[in-house]
């Protein structure tokens, strides 16, 4: 038990080293490339651009503030013990999906019904941004 307990605490500062590399600013430079692929997919109009451009901004930094959270409490050792380290997590993805599913629905209704279900694909396939894990651009 002491074993595996050493082992997850090993696993657990490794991932914060490695994790530190993809704070709020890779989240921004993140959020920057998939604005990129979402206007031109979707082809947004100008107003929609000045609309949902800050919504989704808003949804990335907030993502970022949520993960730079955990990184944070990860290495000052604020968790107790591996149970403790486990329900932050847990606590920290499911606010990360909270975060994107309440931004996806007020951008999905500045969008026209073609563009939102175009969005709605599009944001499956970066359902990897609301782990905890290093974002892929």
């Amino acid at each position: 038990m002491v074993c595996r307990r050493f082992t997850f605490a090993l696993f657990l500062l490794g991932a914060s080293a490695v994790w530190a590399q993809f704070g709020s600013a890779d989240m921004m430079k993140l959020a920057a490339s998939r604005w990129d692929t979402l206007t031109k997919t979707l082809k947004l109009t100008p107003e929609q651009e000045n609309t949902i451009k800050p919504l989704f901004e808003s949804k990335y930094t907030e993502m970022g503030s949520v993960k730079q959270k955990v990184l944070v409490d990860g290495q000052s050792g604020t968790s107790k013990s591996v149970g403790d380290a486990r329900n932050v997590k847990r606590e920290a993805v499911e606010s990360l999906k909270a975060i994107s599913s309440r931004y996806d629905k007020q951008i999905t209704s500045l969008l026209k019904p073609d563009q939102a279900k175009h969005y709605k694909t599009m944001a499956k396939s970066w359902k990897g941004d609301q782990s905890l894990n290093p974002p892929k651009p």
